[in-house]
C-alpha cells in the first residue's frame, strides 16, 4: 500500500511540475486539483451496518478498493502523517501524540515545532506542492498542516477545531479552490468521527450506525456541493480513513500496574500499544526481562527497540524508546478502564 502511495504522490508531483506554465482563470487553478477527506476509524466493516448510497455512488464514479493495509502504529496521528508524506512511520517520526526526542531531549507533542520536523528529506504533499510556483495548498485540521515544515508555512490551515461541523470544513475547503486570488489547488480535509463514537460505543452499536448515516449523508452533501460549482469536472477527490475499529469487552483489559514499577518509566504512545523509556539505561535490560516473564496468560508481547520486526518499519527511528508493548487484538491496556472500541494494533 505505501509504495503504491508513494508511486501516486510522485506521479501527482510530476504532473504538478509539467502543466507549471499554466495560469489560472476565474478563481479556479488550473493545475490539478486535489481534495483527500479522512473519516477517522471508519473501518471497512461499517458498509456492512448501514446502507451507505451516496459512498455506493461515489465509488461508482471513481474507483474502489473494498480494504488497505495502514502502517504501524495503526493510530491516527502516525498514519495521517504516512498518507501526506507516503512514507513509513520510521521515516517521518511521528510516533504518536506525544513522544520523547532524545536528540533535542525533552518530550514533544503535535503542538511543538520540532514534532513534524523530524527530517527535512520528508515533506507532506501540501508542502512539496506549496514550494512551486503559483501552487497554493490547504489543510482542514489534517494533522500537521498548521504547522510550518522546512521553513514553509501552506496559504490555507485550520487548525483541530472540534466545534466546526463537517459541511462548515467543506464549504471552507471549496472555497480555497476558487479563491479569486490564491486559489488552492492541493487540500487535505480531516473529520473525527466516526472515530470518536466508536471508540465510546463500540464498533457495532447503534450509535455507530447512526453515525455511518449521517457520514453518507456528508458524502451526498459533498457531491452536490461540487456538482453545483465551478470545480464540477475538475476537482479530484480521494475518500479515505487511517485505521479501522476493534469491539473491546471489559474482560479483555489488560492492568499495566501489574507489570512493571511505573515510577520506573515512562509511558508514550498509547494502548494497545506502550511505548517505554526507562529513566535508567542501567534498568532497560531488567524492565524488559521483567515484562517478557509476565506475558503467558496476558495477551501480549514484548520487543526491545533493535528486536522490533522489520515489517513494521517502526524501528529505525531514534524516537522509538527502549522497549514497546504490544496488546493481541481486542486487548488493551488500562488504569482503570476503557471504551468499547480501539485500535492500534498488528495489522
Amino acid at each position: 500500500f505505501l509504495s503504491n502511495r508513494v508511486a501516486l504522490f510522485g506521479m501527482l508531483f510530476k504532473v504538478l511540475l509539467l502543466t507549471s506554465y499554466l495560469v489560472t482563470v476565474f478563481g479556479i487553478s488550473n493545475f490539478p486539483l486535489l481534495l483527500v477527506i479522512s473519516f477517522d476509524g471508519f473501518t471497512h466493516t461499517y458498509f456492512d451496518l448501514v446502507p451507505t448510497p451516496n459512498f455506493r455512488k461515489f465509488a461508482q464514479s471513481g474507483v474502489f478498493v473494498p480494504e488497505m493495509q495502514n502502517v504501524f502504529v495503526t493510530q491516527t496521528f502516525p498514519n495521517h502523517y504516512s498518507m501526506a508524506t507516503g512514507r513509513y512511520v520510521e521515516d517521518h517520526g511521528v510516533l504518536a501524540y506525544r513522544l520523547f526526542d532524545p536528540i533535542l531531549d525533552k518530550v514533544l507533542s503535535f503542538s511543538s515545532p520540532e514534532y513534524f520536523n523530524y527530517d527535512s528529506t520528508v515533506m507532506p504533499l501540501w508542502t512539496l506542492n506549496e514550494m512551486q510556483e503559483d501552487h497554493h495548498s490547504g489543510a482542514m485540521m489534517w494533522i500537521g498542516g498548521e504547522h510550518t515544515i522546512n521553513g514553509v508555512k501552506i496559504t490555507y490551515r485550520q487548525k483541530f477545531d472540534p466545534s466546526i461541523n463537517f459541511t462548515d470544513r467543506l464549504d471552507t475547503v471549496l472555497g480555497w479552490f476558487q479563491d479569486p486570488e490564491k486559489p488552492a489547488n492541493v487540500v487535505f480535509l480531516y473529520y473525527d468521527e466516526p472515530d470518536r463514537t466508536g471508540h465510546y460505543f463500540g464498533p457495532k452499536s447503534d450509535e455507530i450506525k447512526a453515525e455511518v448515516s449521517r457520514i453518507d449523508e456528508f458524502v451526498g452533501y459533498l457531491m452536490a456541493s461540487v456538482q453545483n460549482s465551478s470545480l464540477s469536472g475538475r476537482l479530484n477527490i480521494v475518500l479515505t480513513t487511517d485505521h479501522g475499529m476493534a469491539e473491546i469487552h471489559p474482560e479483555k483489559m489488560i492492568n499495566q500496574t501489574e507489570l512493571i514499577d511505573e515510577s520506573k518509566v515512562e509511558f508514550y504512545g498509547s494502548s494497545p500499544l506502550l511505548e517505554i523509556r526507562v529513566k535508567s539505561e542501567d534498568n532497560v535490560q531488567h524492565i524488559y526481562e521483567e515484562l517478557k516473564s509476565k506475558e503467558e496468560g496476558r495477551h501480549y508481547i514484548t520487543y526491545m527497540k533493535d528486536d522490533i520486526p522489520i515489517k513494521y518499519h517502526f524501528s529505525h527511528n531514534i524516537r522509538v524508546p527502549h522497549i514497546i508493548v504490544l496488546a493481541e487484538d481486542g486487548y488493551v491496556f488500562t488504569h482503570d478502564g476503557f471504551g468499547k472500541g480501539a485500535h492500534g494494533y498488528d495489522n
